[in-house]
Parts: C-alpha cells; structure tokens; sequence
C-alpha cells in the first residue's frame, strides 16, 4: 500500500526509493510529490521532515513459454559517488587512494584520483559511510552520505562552505560570525562582493562551487 515517508536525517530520495523496492524516478514522479519537486529541485539533496509520497507497488505480468529458460532483468539502482580533492587551491592529481563504503573497500588496488583530483565510483542507494584514504600522506577523509541539506537552508550553506574548505564550524541553522567571514572568504574567490551575506546568486555560486 502507499505510504507517507518522513525523511530521517541521512536519507535522500534513491536511499528511500530502495528501501521501498522502487526506482528513484518512480517515487519522485508520483504526482503527490509535486510540492516536494517544487521545494526541492534536487532530489538526492532532501531534508529531515520533508514528506515523500511512496505509491502501491504494481505487479507487472509477463507471457512466457513454458519448459525454456527466460532472462528477466532488473532496473540497474547503484548510485554515482563524485568526491573532488584539492591542495591550497590545486587537484591531487593522480594520487592512489583508498574507497571504503559502509566497511568494505570498494577502489581497485591501483586506483588513482583523476586529472581533476576526483574520484568517482557506484554505490549501493543505501550506502551511509564513506572513506577515502591517501596511503601517501596518512590522511583519512570520512563522509557521511545523505546527510547535506538544501542550500535554502543556513545549515546547507554551512555544510558546503566546510567541504569546501571556507567553513570549520558546526552544521546547523544558527547565523553566527564564523558563518559571515566563511561566506566572505568564498566570496572574494568568487571574485564577489565581500559582504557576508548570501543571496539568491550567490547561493547559486555555491551550488555551483560545491558541484550540487
């Protein structure tokens, strides 16, 4: 039966639309989720509270031959994980690491980060935890999948500006000082104006910047 999901902190429209048994377009498209389309123009960037509308599953039939063999197939659901990693401004290019998703290392023995310091591999829709290690330098970097909120939000700004690097804080909703100066530092990057303050355009900028 249908179903009215609340959205739990972490959880993005492909997780949900898996755990239900659905392909994420399916779910998204019903069209008791047009105010949640409109609020949110990204799917995969949700928040907790939001209300995702999951329709009846429909049985789907089939005419065989009996006494042969058939091959059904199913709809492929992995998702795509893009990190990018720079150093004082610049890619790491070419630089082996490691990809560990939800405990089980998934990167091949000689990968490396591209030309753009970017790595990017499938992963399964409910994957929560990520690890990227660089066995060069020592350095682990640890990402909690699903859990960016939408940049109309303070704590969506705060969450992009620290994986950017501008931003050291806490990621909640609270507008403090640290918040301006990061919004400052980002701005005269952008080659802004320095006020502290995000617009509508330099929200944008942001989304743009952060890659969603």
């Amino acid at each position: 039966m249908s179903h009215r999901h609340v959205v739990r902190e972490g959880e993005c429209l492909a997780s949900i639309a898996f755990d239900y048994g659905f392909a994420p377009d399916t779910v998204w498209s019903a069209p008791e989720n047009q105010e949640l389309r409109r609020i949110r123009a990204n799917p995969n960037i949700l928040r907790a509270g939001d209300v995702v509308f999951v329709p009846d599953k429909r049985v789907r039939r089939e005419q065989c031959v009996t006494d042969k063999r058939h091959q059904f197939r199913r709809r492929s659901v992995p998702e795509r994980l893009r990190l990018q990693f720079t150093l004082l401004g610049h890619p790491r290019r070419l630089e082996p690491y490691e990809l560990e998703v939800d405990g089980r290392c998934i990167s091949a023995a000689d990968a490396r980060t591209d030309a753009d310091g970017a790595i990017e591999h499938s992963i399964a829709p409910s994957a929560k935890i990520a690890v990227v290690r660089f066995p060069r330098t020592d350095e682990e970097f640890l990402f909690h999948l699903g859990h960016l909120d939408p940049i109309d939000t303070i704590a969506g700004v705060k969450g992009r500006l620290r994986s950017l690097g501008y931003y050291s804080g806490a990621i909640d909703d609270a507008a403090n000082e640290d918040l301006r100066t990061a919004v400052a530092r980002f701005q005269v990057r952008q080659g802004l104006a320095a006020t502290g303050e995000l617009d509508e355009g330099g929200r944008r900028s942001l989304a743009d910047a952060y890659g969603g």
